[in-house]
């Protein structure tokens, strides 16, 4: 599922991007709708998405990549909200004391609980409960990845406003080399928690 979405995403992108310049591109679009179609075959009969079209064995992370990628098409065309609810029922199925803690089949990637928890957070345009979650997880995180994706949850749930000194004030502690602050930077100036670009 992850190289099918993978392939998609620079369609939806470059079809975005073209949209927004005025200039839309039916092709584009096209190769857009056929993307979703292929995503969609990942889907499992229960809402889930698998790692192989047509399988029964969905996993939570694949389940939120897909999700995200529904969501990021429907940007671009129209898509069919079943399949986008059954996938949301799936996930919110699976979450425990407003958490998510097991990804599924990773290909030996862990992925640990506030990472996975914030990513499906944010997958599913936000959740309260999960947003709950993620502010008690804030004091203590002390990794720049899990920091940006917290921030990006927080703002799909609606709750970066305010936690916007948190976050800032945590991300001030932490150590960020070269691309881990690359993420927190874009996290931050998506969510409005800074909002000043470097010349």
């Amino acid at each position: 599922m992850e190289q099918t979405a993978s392939a998609a995403y620079p369609n939806i992108l470059v079809a975005e991007t073209l949209k927004k310049a005025g200039r839309p591109s039916k092709n584009a679009e096209a190769l857009v709708r056929e993307g979703a179609i292929a995503i969609l075959s990942f889907q499992t009969s229960d809402g889930g998405f698998g790692w192989w079209s047509g399988g029964n064995d969905p996993q939570l992370w694949v389940t939120a990549y897909g999700l995200h990628m529904l969501k990021a098409t429907s940007r671009i065309v129209d898509v069919d909200v079943r399949p986008v609810e059954r996938a949301k029922l799936w996930l919110r199925a699976k979450q425990k004391n407003g958490r998510w803690g097991d990804a599924g089949r990773t290909h030996g990637v862990r992925i640990d609980s506030i990472a996975l928890t914030a990513y499906v957070a944010r997958a599913l345009g936000g959740d309260a409960k999960a947003a709950d979650a993620l502010e008690e997880d804030l004091a203590k995180c002390d990794d720049a990845y899990d920091l940006a994706l917290i921030t990006l949850a927080l703002h799909a749930s609606g709750r970066d406003s305010a936690n916007r000194a948190a976050l800032a004030r945590q991300a001030s502690g932490l150590k960020m080399p070269g691309f881990a602050s690359k993420i927190w930077i874009a996290a931050a100036r998506l969510s409005g928690v800074c909002c000043e670009k470097k010349r």
